[in-house]
């Protein structure tokens, strides 16, 4: 399948410079393959690589590269590049430490979605139980 996106494409070789560049420091480490940080560009970098046993395909990797191509909101992180000889994502760097980092209360007070959030998931699961009512629920 070919690059239909607007995801630059880099060599191995210039991903995995960056990697050694950067000290191989490892972000995260999975499933599905490891994540380090790097600098491309003069930009800071997280970069995914699929393990070598991973079971997707070049075809599946391309079909994830489009359809990440094509996510955008200002909640995600956009997709930047991709490496499709290592099957290898780049994202830009999220600073301020992990997604877990920025949801954790630093005065141990909970967050105002974390209160609503039980009540909320019963009124929706409810809620098609009584159509005909309005939005409060028994």
């Amino acid at each position: 399948m070919a690059n239909a996106t607007n995801v630059a494409v880099f060599p191995w070789a210039q991903l995995d410079s960056a990697i050694k560049d950067a000290g191989n420091r490892t972000l995260d480490k999975g499933g599905y393959g490891t994540v380090f940080q790097a600098s491309l560009n003069g930009l800071d970098v997280m970069i995914r690589v699929l393990t070598d046993d991973s079971q997707q395909s070049h075809d599946g990797f391309w079909k994830e590269v489009t359809v990440l191509d094509g996510l955008h909101h200002h909640n995600l992180l956009p997709l930047m590049a991709c490496c499709p000889t290592k099957l290898a994502l780049v994202y830009p760097l999220m600073e301020g430490g992990s997604l877990a980092d920025r949801l954790k209360p630093t005065n141990r007070q909970p967050l105002l979605w974390q209160v609503w959030s039980w009540p909320m998931a019963v009124m929706t699961a409810l809620q098609p139980l009584f159509p005909h009512m309005s939005s409060r629920v028994p």
